[in-house]
């Protein structure tokens, strides 16, 4: 079928949008009619060339939710009209690594930033005459998108689609670095390096000592656009004891180098970890948020600062690189 997206040709460049040829749903796909597709930050990196990216040209977008239009053969967790979230970290729950709960780290996520169809590592998106990629295996900057039954969460069909997409990535990623990754609890100190309470993790540094009387944080969630080497430093001196310092954050492809006191890190026993997904399972994660959500204890709907048509895809990036925005949502017809 013929469909609506936003293609990148390529870094540096602006999104063009583009009719697309979608090939048909092959054994353990579905197609989904999209309402809704979060504008999320880690897009924003291919196009800057921050996360190097090879397979262009590339329909991008990771952060949707919509309806199931068709399925193929053999799928067994969603059927025609069920309301799904799309995950960008697929879950086989077969693999080692989901059978020790870590879905996050399915195995399947290998073929992520190939852009090709995890059913048969073929193109499923061709736009004039060529193949193109889809980000994440999803490619949710499209009217409709075809994606494996690993990377589709049904949802309660009541709750609304836009606010449902958020759980895709941004929201799950945020709430598990902070509750899983962090296991911040009630009653911590928890640092958010990127938000804009002091100007930079030097200015914070007397501030949480003053606001901890010395004991400093029990987390650190280092979130700004970019995760830089240069961080971890600073970060690390704004945990206590015990303290963990989370690296939600992307980090540029050639990012490989940190700082970072190793006495400190043993005598304090401070704690590094990265947070992919927020070390959710997306099918245990979709549900639980949107439970919240429906119970008043998470707030999805003052999150969408702005609702976009597909065609201002630019202005929507151009309104979060200036600030504007929690986040900006394309909404679709």
């Amino acid at each position: 079928m013929k469909t609506q997206a936003a293609v990148l040709w390529g870094a540096k460049q602006d999104w063009k949008i583009e009719t697309i040829d979608l090939g048909d749903p092959v054994r353990h796909e579905v197609r989904v009619k999209l309402a809704a597709s979060g504008l999320c930050h880690s897009d924003e990196h291919v196009v800057t060339g921050d996360a190097h990216f090879e397979h262009f040209p590339l329909v991008g977008g990771h952060e949707g939710a919509g309806v199931v239009e068709a399925v193929g053969p053999g799928v067994e967790t969603v059927a025609v009209g069920d309301h799904v979230v799309l995950s960008w970290i697929p879950s086989c729950g077969r693999c080692r690594p989901c059978v020790l709960g870590w879905q996050n780290l399915c195995e399947n996520g290998a073929s992520l930033l190939t852009g090709k169809a995890l059913a048969d590592g073929t193109n499923r998106i061709h736009v004039g005459g060529q193949p193109a990629t889809a980000f994440c295996m999803l490619g949710t900057f499209a009217q409709h998108v075809v994606v494996h039954e690993y990377s589709a969460v049904k949802i309660e069909p009541d709750l609304p689609l836009d606010k449902a997409a958020l759980v895709g990535c941004g929201v799950t990623t945020g709430y598990g670095s902070a509750v899983n990754a962090g296991e911040v609890r009630s009653g911590d100190t928890v640092v958010v390096v990127g938000t804009h309470s002091a100007a930079d993790v030097a200015e914070a540094l007397p501030l949480v000592t003053e606001i901890t009387a010395g004991q400093m944080a029990a987390a650190v969630l280092i979130t700004p656009s970019l995760a830089l080497g240069e961080l971890i430093m600073p970060a690390m001196l704004l945990a206590g004891k015990r303290g963990r310092v989370v690296v939600t954050a992307v980090a540029p492809t050639a990012q490989q180098e940190i700082s970072c006191n190793l006495t400190d890190l043993t005598f304090m026993e401070k704690q590094l970890r990265g947070a992919l997904y927020g070390s959710e399972n997306p099918r245990t994660a979709v549900p639980k948020l949107l439970g919240l959500y429906r119970r008043g204890e998470l707030k999805l709907d003052e999150m969408i600062t702005r609702t976009y048509a597909l065609d201002e895809i630019n202005q929507g990036y151009a309104d979060m690189r200036a600030g504007k925005n929690i986040r900006g949502v394309i909404v679709f017809d």
